[in-house]
């Protein structure tokens, strides 16, 4: 359920650090070093926190870098950064960002440096939102040119850079390519012990072998390794080295060579594949001798037909590079390849299901609201936190945690900072609720966790009615705290204080996700709406409530989502979430590509909607590419870590492709939560896959099994029948009520007759296997992979009554993959 409401009336628009409202209070500035206002975060990194600020005494805007306390203990450290800061200074270069002054406050030490408005070179590729894609070869050859300007003129002056990554280069919005932070992660090194203090200096993916090992000297070459492992990554949308942890990664470019970039993408040239494997070279005598060779070389690539150079080595790049669509369907995995990269890419239990999948520089936790009312009102605290958390993951640039990833943060305040830089954390937020009467008092701050700064804080004193209003204003302050752009359009508010009300309990209910929790969901909705019958908001979270509902069996619901859906496209046709409710009621009508085509116009407006690359993860693992449906469920699992219901998904998915360990462990590692519905079913249902009969008996002895299956008999039974203790008849899939049945959604009809065709296919029951697999594709079964990888189904595939219901839901499935071609 996503807010869709906006900024109340007469409020003001969020200039510097937050809001300037008569009902909020604001801290006074802080003045660093006596002059530096800041005014906001700009990111941070392995030496210290970039904000945005204000030089009082000259009126320009520069980056402020806040240096790590702990970088500063070392004996000799501070002389040596004011060394590199002098160095620094010496690069007077267009593509090498200034570096202006260094100074104290407070005894924290700070430096001063040009401020680049633009986009990194992380962001143009995709990097920083997990969905890194390749560049084409002349904006490639246009950038690396520009870059090779910079470093050649940092080397002429004895410095290397020593972390060259995408992160540290910038696309400017005047259209230079430039380099930043020269010198900080070399200032680290001291001479008169390389081994101890030289080893690890950089960032694992992209650093020389030189650096990996701790050699004494690193000169200008190790930089070019680093721009090859750029090149290669510009070029293919991958990383020459891929492993499961960053140490594994290192080593790997210790052991063996880079792999050929046409391996990746086989349109490259020899020269291109020769020119980035010379780079990329163990040995930095076998690599080019300056970036001025590398830049020669790049002028020499010849580019494809109707592609334009720009002369003098130095072209103009455009700040704003277009962004393929959020599923690029440039070379769609087939489902027998994507079975063979599950199993040989995704093969150990314990590796990570996806490639890193955010680098962003602002991964914002957004902590639980404190209610410090009476217990009743404790879903206002719980459901504002998540209207902030929505609001923020709207915005270009942020990353969410939320719920679930944030819990150990509350539970041991005094390791945060730890955990928090664990978790990737830079920043939370905080903040407290408090009813009077018809009156709420909202205090929010934003703290950088990595040196306690306080970046903004208010309070909201309003009536009510206005709590959504307040979520809207504090993620606007945010996110002119976090210097992003907020780009939810506003809407008519939802102001009617019984209806917000109402609205508030209905999204807590919501989260708690058992069918009676969703039925009164459903309930204080439709009160709501009886207030306010044209709000987005109520609409949007009304569908959403019905779909679920639905999907259990209650009756009508499918109609009411729809029309609820339908009419909050209407309201807020420029905004993500009615586009999601409308995806959720047409894959449950069946209507997979619809569901997909929907989803992706509300990536387009809203790339962090956890839920739809969830949907979209869903519709995959069971339609294909297999590989491309993981990826998605991980891209979700890790912007919403709450959403452990994705487990489901993916042990399945790792089932099919027959890596048990994997399918397993995701299992276990939610099994602990026994309210969370479905799991136990699961592990019933590929117990039956393996016609593990010992295995269930296990669990059948389980306290939390038995204890789960009290209130469950259908999950009971099912275990049973996998301990070969239970015969199920085929007539339970088609009568009864609830769940599968007649007032269910066709989604819900079709699942639960895939169930009882495993069931009799155990059974080598194969005429009643059929027929329900017959009603299961007249439902709006889309699941190839299933009815291809299925073990059970072993002995159906070869009936010709099988091959003719498999090209049925072949052809949705070719509807799918049509959509997947799209743009969006």
């Amino acid at each position: 359920m996503k807010s869709a409401s906006g900024p109340a009336a007469g409020s003001t628009a969020p200039s510097g650090s937050g809001l300037k409202s008569p009902t909020a209070q604001e801290l006074p500035p802080v003045l660093y070093g006596g002059r530096y206002q800041i005014l906001g975060l700009l990111g941070s990194g392995g030496s210290g926190t970039v904000y945005r600020a204000r030089d009082t005494e000259l009126g320009e805007i520069v980056a402020l870098k806040l240096l790590h306390r702990d970088l500063l203990r070392a004996p000799g450290v501070l002389d040596r950064f004011r060394s590199e800061v002098r160095l620094s200074r010496k690069v007077t270069h267009k593509n090498v960002a200034r570096m202006f002054d260094i100074g104290e406050h407070a005894g924290e030490k700070f430096l001063t440096m040009e401020l680049i408005e633009g986009e990194s070179l992380a962001t143009v590729m995709g990097a920083d939102i997990g969905q890194t894609h390749a560049l084409p070869l002349s904006r490639t050859i246009a950038i690396a040119t520009e870059v090779c300007a910079g470093l050649a003129a940092a080397h002429e002056v004895g410095i290397v850079h020593r972390d060259l990554k995408p992160e540290n280069i910038m696309l400017a919005k005047d259209g230079r390519v430039l380099i930043t932070d020269f010198g900080i992660a070399r200032m680290q090194q001291q001479p008169d012990k390389p081994s101890a203090a030289a080893e690890f200096v950089g960032t694992p993916a992209y650093m020389s072998p030189e650096q990996a090992e701790g050699a004494d000297k690193i000169d200008a070459r190790s930089d070019l390794f680093s721009l090859g492992v750029m090149l290669f990554e510009m070029l293919t949308g991958t990383l020459p080295y891929q492993a499961e942890n960053s140490m594994l990664m290192v080593a790997q470019r210790l052991i063996k060579a880079a792999p050929d970039p046409r391996t990746r993408r086989p349109d490259l040239s020899a020269a291109v594949a020769a020119l980035v494997l010379r780079c990329l070279a163990k040995n930095p005598a076998d690599r080019f001798a300056s970036a001025y060779e590398v830049a020669v070389a790049l002028s020499q690539v010849p580019l494809p037909a109707g592609s334009e150079r720009v002369s003098g080595g130095m072209p103009q790049v455009a700040s704003a590079v277009p962004r393929p669509p959020t599923l690029q369907a440039q070379g769609v995995i087939s489902a027998p390849l994507a079975l063979e990269v599950l199993q040989q890419g995704l093969s150990s239990p314990t590796a990570s299901a996806l490639p890193p999948v955010i680098k962003r520089s602002r991964v914002v936790a957004v902590l639980p609201f404190k209610n410090q009312g009476t217990a009743e009102d404790e879903y206002l605290a719980d459901a504002l936190s998540e209207e902030i958390v929505d609001g923020l993951s709207m915005l270009k640039g942020v990353r969410v945690r939320s719920r679930g990833a944030v819990t150990a943060l509350v539970e041991q305040p005094g390791e945060a900072r730890a955990l928090g830089r664990e978790l990737g954390i830079q920043v939370v937020v905080e903040g407290s609720v408090r009813r009077y009467g018809q009156t709420l008092r909202v205090s929010a701050r934003l703290v950088n966790l990595d040196d306690d700064y306080q970046i903004w804080a208010q309070r909201f004193d309003r009536p009510a009615a206005e709590a959504l209003a307040i979520s809207d204003e504090v993620t606007q302050a945010i996110a002119g705290a976090l210097t992003v752009e907020h780009r939810a359009p506003a809407q008519a508010p939802l102001s009617d204080a019984q209806a917000v009300d109402l609205y508030l309990r209905a999204r807590h209910f919501y989260y708690l996700g058992t069918v009676e929790s969703l039925g009164q969901t459903v309930s204080l909705l439709e009160q709501a709406l009886q207030l306010s019958p044209d709000n987005p908001t109520l609409l949007t979270g009304y569908a959403l409530g019905c779909s679920r509902l639905w999907f259990f069996g209650g009756e009508g619901s499918g109609v009411r989502a729809k029309a609820a859906a339908e009419r909050a496209m209407r309201a807020a046709p420029e905004r993500a979430e009615p586009l999601l409710a409308m995806a959720v009621v047409k894959f449950h009508e069946g209507d997979s590509a619809m569901a997909l085509r929907l989803l992706r116009q509300a990536l387009s407006r809203s790339p962090m909607l956890a839920d739809a690359h969830e949907l979209i993860g869903r519709i995959l693992v069971e339609s294909g590419p297999l590989a491309e449906g993981v990826r998605s469920l991980g891209i979700a699992l890790d912007l919403d870590p709450s959403l452990k219901r994705i487990a489901l998904d993916l042990s399945r998915a790792y089932a099919l492709a027959g890596v048990w360990p994997r399918a397993d462990a995701y299992l276990e590692q939610f099994l602990a939560e026994s309210s969370l519905m479905g799991v136990w079913n699961q592990r019933a249902r590929l117990l039956l896959w393996r016609r593990d009969t010992a295995g269930a008996l296990r669990v059948l002895a389980d306290p939390k099994f038995a204890a789960y299956a009290s209130t469950n008999p259908r999950t009971l039974e099912m275990m049973q029948v996998a301990a070969g203790k239970k015969y199920l008849d085929a007539t339970r899939a088609t009568q009864g009520v609830g769940i599968g049945q007649g007032s269910s959604s066709p989604r819900s009809r079709a699942f639960v007759k895939q169930l009882f065709v495993e069931v009799h296919a155990y059974f080598n029951e194969l005429e009643p296997a059929l027929r329900l697999l017959a009603l299961s594709v007249e439902d709006g079964l889309a699941d190839l992979q299933w009815m291809d990888y299925c073990p059970l189904l072993a002995p159906l595939r070869p009936d010709p009554r099988f091959a003719a219901l498999r090209a049925t839901v072949a052809e949705r499935v070719a509807q799918v993959l049509r959509v997947l071609r799209e743009p969006v």
